[in-house]
C-alpha cells in the first residue's frame, strides 16, 4: 500500500529517531525530496519552538508525515510520550 501526502485522515504518527543529527540531515533531505512534511526536534530547538513542533504535528487533520527525533535533544522521553499520544 503506498502513502499518499494528500490523504491524512488514515495517517498514523511516524516518529523517526536517531542519535546522530547528521542521519536526520540525511532522513529531512529524504523526506523533502519525496514531497513530505516533516518536524524535526533536535538540540537546536529550544523550549516553544519544541512544543509547537509537537502540537503541529498532533494537530488533528496534520499533514505532517513524520517527526524526526534527536536521541540526544534533552527531555526527549517526554516529546516521545506527547508523540505517541497523538
Amino acid at each position: 500500500m503506498a502513502y499518499h501526502p494528500e490523504s491524512t485522515a488514515s495517517r498514523a504518527p511516524l516518529p523517526l529517531y536517531s542519535q546522530f543529527a547528521i542521519m536526520l540531515n540525511i532522513l529531512a533531505e529524504f523526506l523533502s525530496t519525496g514531497g513530505y512534511s516533516f518536524e524535526r526536534l533536535d538540540g537546536s530547538i529550544t523550549g516553544d519552538l519544541r512544543q509547537a513542533a509537537i502540537d503541529r504535528f498532533c494537530k488533528p487533520g496534520s499533514s505532517t508525515f513524520a517527526f524526526l527525533l534527536s536521541t540526544r535533544a534533552g527531555g526527549v522521553g517526554a516529546h516521545e510520550y506527547s508523540l505517541m499520544a497523538c
